[in-house]
């Protein structure tokens, strides 16, 4: 894709422009509709965010007059962290991911060192714990896709132009 569309969202289904864009997004079998990627549930305390799979999963089979209608694959739904999680959170909701096939943890958030730091309490650069259980999920991450170590980066081609000849009068 050229672009890719995420979804954020509450747990619980609250604000009109959210429920618009996914139930735009996936029917109640769940086919896209090619608009959304993808919906990120913003539950950042522990491993609550796995409380809330089924209201976007199987939104259809709620009850009469929830507002969710399409029932998104799991696949495309991202589990809220916070920052500064526990690496026993983080562990839950990595091995959860992996289990569920759900898409991975969207964290809520990690600043750069000796930046701005919004909330420290929030911050995954700042929590040793956090950043060990971060880690250790990607690794979990890794296994399960079946590439161990991180692709190569891979360096973009440096070209130079030549300098401009001036023309002689």
């Amino acid at each position: 894709p050229t672009i890719i569309v995420s979804q954020p969202t509450y747990g619980y289904p609250q604000v009109q422009a959210e429920i618009d864009v996914i139930n735009a997004s996936w029917d109640s079998k769940g086919t896209s509709s090619n608009l959304a990627d993808s919906i990120g549930l913003m539950v950042y305390e522990g491993a609550q965010a796995l409380n809330y799979v089924k209201n976007y999963a199987n939104g259809a089979g709620q009850w009469e007059g929830f507002p969710i209608k399409a029932s998104a694959p799991k696949n495309v739904i991202l589990l809220g962290a916070k920052g500064g999680s526990s690496s026993s959170s983080i562990n839950k909701l990595a091995q959860a991911t992996v289990q569920d096939d759900l898409l991975g943890i969207m964290v809520w958030y990690a600043s750069v060192k000796n930046g701005f730091d919004y909330s420290p309490g929030w911050d995954a650069s700042t929590n040793n714990d956090a950043i060990s259980g971060y880690k250790n999920a990607m690794q979990k991450f890794r296994q399960a896709m079946g590439t161990p170590e991180p692709a190569p980066v891979v360096e973009p081609e440096v070209v130079v132009a030549p300098a401009p000849v001036a023309e002689p009068e």
